[in-house]
């Protein structure tokens, strides 16, 4: 296909992205989740996006990175996520701040400040995204977290940042990591000049967002930076594609196993593996850190082949001493969260209630059974 052929079809991928996001949007408003139709017909949705997808491509061609970046620049899902935020009472700025490796280098923060009269006294608390794409893939202002009830949950009551790592394969590890580790050291120091408490900052992220959070998560730790929470949502931790779950689900379109397996050969050297910067399921210190790693979530998807891992790391972070909830929401890799509204309530009321140190407004157990959290939260010794 010609170049213009091929920017023809990312822009109608583009345009039919954005119009199909909406209009999920509002199904979601008015299906019962628990009838599953929603799930299948987000399931179509990847299933039609797959054709002609960005697996084909060779990870070590340097032509490969041209045609990723051509993909990326089609606004996509950005749209929605901008009108969410103007909907939910957010102005857009951003700030850069320099990268550790020095240099004249900076990173892009994407700073969402609510406007109009605030719900919540200040200061107000500080919450770090890190967005989803397998680290290769989307931007700071994708649509994915949005979609979760992100910008709803804190509408008036917190300040959002949302980082724009380096991504692969032109950055492979540790590039992008690093850059959310320096962004979320900065934003701990500029936190009091956006109008933050420097004690209530928290981070999240989905999918690579998730893996990012993970080793932020212990990053913090090891240096002594006190988060508020981690909420790790479907995150992805380690490259093993004989699991049981990446076999069990390998033909969920919205997260398939070849997909899974093309993201960590952009990403990564084989060499990288045992590095837990790189798989968070490989850290040894997790018992060391326990006193030291913050309150946190990890949620999952029944049917997404990064469940495996998520589950198992939910279970070391609980043996290591960490207070960790593990929440189990019905449906596909990322599509779980946007079908089982209802499902996704339990995570969000969670984090929520560390956040904002409120007590608990509604009875977990009242949840879709799918959606509980499967591990009790246990505290850090005295």
């Amino acid at each position: 296909m010609s170049s213009e052929g091929q920017c023809s079809q990312s822009l109608w991928t583009g345009v039919s992205t954005c119009a199909i996001s909406a209009f999920v949007t509002w199904l979601a408003l008015g299906f019962d989740p628990r009838s599953g139709l929603l799930e299948h017909i987000l399931q179509l949705v990847f299933r039609l996006g797959a054709i002609g997808d960005t697996c084909s491509l060779d990870p070590g061609d340097p032509a490969t990175e041209a045609k990723i970046r051509r993909r990326d620049k089609i606004p996509k899902t950005e749209i929605l996520t901008r009108i969410l935020c103007w909907w939910y009472g957010f102005k857009h700025d951003t700030m850069s701040v320099k990268r550790s490796g020095g240099g004249d280098e900076m990173i892009l923060i994407h700073i969402l400040r609510p406007t109009g009269k605030q719900n919540a006294p200040a200061p107000l608390p500080l919450v770090i995204l890190f967005h989803g794409g397998g680290m290769v893939e989307g931007s700071a202002m994708d649509v994915g977290l949005p979609l979760l009830g992100i910008l709803g949950l804190f509408s008036k009551r917190a300040v959002v940042a949302s980082v724009e790592y380096r991504l692969a394969p032109r950055h492979k590890f540790p590039k992008g990591i690093e850059d959310c580790i320096d962004a979320t050291t900065a934003l701990f120091h500029a936190a009091e000049d956006l109008g933050c408490d420097k004690d209530n900052i928290s981070i999240a992220g989905l999918s690579a967002g998730g893996y990012c959070a993970a080793v932020v998560h212990r990053h913090c730790a090891q240096r002594k930076l006190k988060l508020r929470y981690c909420a790790m949502f479907a995150p992805m931790l380690r490259y093993e594609p004989t699991s049981f779950s990446w076999v069990q689900h390998a033909d969920q379109f919205s997260l398939l196993t070849k997909k899974m397996i093309w993201y960590w050969q952009c990403y990564c050297d084989p060499s990288d593996l045992p590095d837990p910067r790189c798989s968070p399921l490989a850290a040894q210190d997790l018992g060391e850190l326990g006193r030291e790693l913050a309150a946190c979530l990890v949620a999952t998807n029944t049917l997404d082949i990064l469940e495996g891992e998520g589950t198992e790391y939910a279970r070391l972070l609980a043996a290591a001493g960490v207070e960790v909830q593990h929440f189990r929401v019905h449906g596909g890799h990322f599509t779980g969260f946007v079908s089982d509204w209802q499902g996704r309530r339990a995570p969000l009321a969670a984090w929520e209630r560390a956040v904002f140190q409120v007590a608990q407004l509604e009875d977990i157990t009242a949840q879709p059974e799918h959606a509980r959290s499967t591990l009790p939260a246990k505290r850090h010794a005295a």
